[in-house]
């Protein structure tokens, strides 16, 4: 008579498991929906325009420091749409830590991994490897 439960079963069981709790415990890659419009939009940090209203409002954020598996602790809204010249991005950035702002540094090209900051990464090839990233700080 054959054991049931033989050593090989075991690993292959567990060898199993990790992969299923490794797949599941990926975080979803952000992605958004960007409407396209015709009206004409002015850029002066007021969502006045009834295109604004039409996009898609994305909220769930994760952090990077010190740990990028968080969300995080602000909330952030980002809305985008295009016309034939331009991509408008309006990323409203809630501010929940009531201490005052450390700038880590002045620099026109910071390094915004030390500081608060909101990025924006664009990935035209749809490849997840090749791109554009912008980011600004407060």
């Amino acid at each position: 008579m054959r054991p049931l439960f033989t050593i090989a079963r075991a690993v292959a069981f567990f060898l199993l498991y990790v992969c299923t709790v490794i797949v599941y415990a990926q975080k979803p890659t952000p992605s958004i929906h960007v409407s396209s419009t015709s009206a004409e939009i002015k850029i002066d940090g007021i969502l006045s325009e009834k295109s604004w209203e039409a996009c898609e409002i994305v909220s769930d954020f994760y952090q990077s420091v010190p740990f990028d598996t968080g969300y995080a602790n602000s909330k952030t809204e980002v809305r985008m749409m295009y016309d034939d010249k331009y991509l408008y991005l309006s990323a409203i950035c809630y501010d929940d830590v009531k201490k005052p702002y450390i700038i880590q540094s002045l620099r026109r090209d910071f390094e915004y991994e030390v500081s608060d900051a909101f990025g924006l990464y664009i990935d035209p090839y749809d490849d997840l490897m090749n791109g554009f990233h912008f980011a600004v700080n407060p």
